[in-house]
């Protein structure tokens, strides 16, 4: 079970952030969603991140740090290449103080140094050209305050298989996996030259994750993409709703605490190893300010 620790984040995010988040369902508690703010309340400390500025590069919907805000970060500064007036809308939304903003990575390189205390770059990096990644790493490290974390999560290689690395399938999706990466390669890129050491690994159960995820997610993303929706008139959602209300109160009163008791034994057990996890989880803390 999740501990008191972690309570705040999956609670307040479920009630203040997700309805207005546009990713996945709004009615339907996500354990895979549970399990990776546990991950990242194991990261971030909550004390921690009262007062604090938060980077979220490529933030998409913003809900991690806008989380972060409605959990006492002062300020959230966000991008993305896509449109961010979700972003927008959700910190209006939440009362969060935050400057969100369109652009790509390139981006890092216009904001001023040492100026975050937190930067999130979740599922990012492994977007990037390879020959990009050092560079990009040496920018999320120079806006970094000392002291920062950095917190990166993206798929393991050795836990998914080789990337989807055909020329057919880049040229059909420009924002698809240019690389999947190893632990011990984030952390050579991150350490490299740099004065950093690394705070922490995480990693998201292997196996029945990736078999949850192809039985529910897509039930979830349809759930969401029906609340979300401007084509459907509000009357077929309030029928859509009530239809399947005795559905989705039986999932969140009956499955989704076994789900999430299921997922977090296979986190702690012996499947979660470096080698083997679907997704990781890595933060590294600035130790000092010199340039690298």
């Amino acid at each position: 079970m999740m501990s008191r620790f972690d309570i705040p984040y999956f609670e307040i995010y479920h009630r203040k952030v997700q309805p207005y988040a546009r990713v996945g369902s709004v009615r339907a508690r996500d354990p895979l969603t549970a399990l990776w703010l546990k991950v990242m309340a194991r990261h971030i400390q909550q004390g921690t991140i009262k007062g604090k500025h938060v980077l979220d590069v490529g933030c998409g919907s913003g809900h991690k740090s806008i989380l972060l805000g409605c959990l006492g970060a002062q300020r959230v500064t966000a991008f993305d290449i896509r449109d961010v007036e979700s972003a927008r809308k959700l910190a209006d939304k939440c009362g969060i103080e935050a400057h969100i903003f369109t652009g790509d990575v390139q981006c890092l390189k216009e904001l001023p140094a040492r100026n975050f205390d937190i930067v999130l770059a979740s599922e990012i990096i492994e977007h990037l050209a390879v020959d990009y990644v050092r560079d990009f790493a040496a920018d999320l490290i120079r806006v970094t305050k000392r002291g920062g974390l950095i917190f990166v999560t993206t798929p393991n290689v050795k836990g998914r298989g080789q990337v989807e690395a055909s020329r057919k399938r880049h040229e059909l999706d420009p924002f698809g996996h240019k690389k999947h990466y190893t632990v011990q390669e984030i952390v050579a890129l991150f350490a490299e030259g740099c004065h950093l050491r690394r705070v922490d690994f995480s990693g998201a159960p292997p196996y029945r994750t990736k078999s949850f995820g192809r039985i529910f997610y897509p039930i979830y993303r349809f759930d969401g993409s029906v609340h979300f929706t401007r084509r459907l008139p509000s009357w077929m959602k309030k029928v859509y709703r009530w239809s399947t209300a005795p559905f989705v109160i039986a999932y969140n009163q009956l499955l989704y605490c076994r789900v999430l008791r299921t997922l977090e034994a296979e986190y702690a057990g012996d499947n979660c190893r470096e080698e083997n996890t679907r997704t990781m989880y890595l933060s590294f803390e600035k130790v000092y300010s010199a340039p690298c």
